[in-house]
């Protein structure tokens, strides 16, 4: 059972309260002031793109960077160049994640417990929850305290499903600091002046249901792995097979899930639903290679001369 308390509570708000800056997007200044120097917080998926995109905003000039909470992710301030739907001189405040912000996890000490629970509980009853790990904290209150000073919200990320669900991600952590933030998308293909530029002028709103669609595929990631995980190495160690392995056999882990009182064993008999086709790839290249019949072939070389300033040149290619 998927705890969606937080994330339910999360959609309301953005339906609610940011509609108006979705629905106003092409008329109206959305609630910026007439006088400008609306104040925006700018996101991108990682650092060298909210560099590129500031330098390239700003030609190079007039643009400043500080240190934020996090040392990977550093904060670039500039002015605006032209309005952005009608706000003149918005204060920008560009900055990024690390790729994603939040995993899932299991949210009760039982089912982190590899012996004191059963695997078949990992499916349906054992609650699951996205949170911000430990190693991204310093990511998560450097949006916090960036959007607690803004009114606007563009997102950066990645125009595929997995760059929308970071944006909601991002969107999440921004609204629980500021609920009267209004969010916006910019979709761009290229870090280039122009679709930088045309991204800016047709801001358009986050994909939800894109980042739904990632939601479900790593929550059956996490419930897959994780009950596969744990039966296929309790059953083997059970069985004693795990002394015929030795202590190289199986490798990696379940994703997202602690192994509670089991760290001291490191052999896994690992299970992941990317694992197979992955595999696959791999198995599959390795036939090719293993197929491949050597052939003769034959390449063209044309020879010409030509001649410059009474010279003679010989040239081949």
């Amino acid at each position: 059972m998927r705890n969606n308390n937080n994330n339910n509570h999360q959609f309301q708000q953005r339906g609610g309260n940011n509609n108006n800056a979705y629905n106003n997007n092409n008329g109206g200044n959305n609630g910026a002031r007439n006088n400008g120097g609306v104040k925006i917080l700018n996101v991108a998926e990682k650092p060298s793109v909210a560099k590129e995109v500031s330098r390239v905003l700003c030609g190079g000039r007039g643009c400043q960077s500080r240190q934020g909470a996090s040392k990977f992710n550093r904060i670039f301030e500039f002015i605006n160049p032209f309005p952005i739907n009608n706000a003149r001189n918005a204060q920008m405040k560009f900055t990024s994640v690390t790729g994603h912000l939040m995993n899932y996890d299991f949210t009760e000490h039982e089912y982190k417990s590899w012996e004191h629970s059963d695997a078949r509980d990992l499916f349906g009853r054992a609650r699951i929850a996205k949170l911000v790990p430990d190693d991204k904290k310093e990511v998560k209150v450097n949006l916090e305290r960036e959007a607690r000073t803004s009114e606007w919200l563009i997102l950066w990320l990645d125009c595929d499903r997995e760059g929308e669900n970071i944006a909601m991600e991002v969107v999440d952590v921004c609204l629980n600091a500021n609920r009267r933030l209004k969010v916006f998308r910019a979709r761009f293909s290229a870090l280039s002046y122009q679709d930088v530029s045309r991204a800016l002028m047709n801001l358009q709103r986050p994909d939800e249901a894109a980042s739904i669609a990632v939601d479900a595929r790593q929550e059956l990631d996490l419930r897959l792995g994780a009950a596969f995980t744990r039966f296929n190495t309790l059953c083997v160690k059970r069985n004693g097979v795990l002394a015929l392995l030795g202590e190289n056999g199986g490798g990696g882990g379940e994703r997202g899930g602690g192994r509670g009182n089991d760290r001291d064993n490191k052999t896994v008999i690992s299970y992941g639903p990317c694992q197979f086709p992955t595999l696959g790839f791999i198995v599959q290249r390795k036939w090719d290679v293993d197929a491949h019949v050597p052939e003769k072939f034959w390449t063209i070389s044309i020879g010409y001369q030509m001649v410059e300033g009474g010279q003679q040149q010989q040239q081949q290619q």
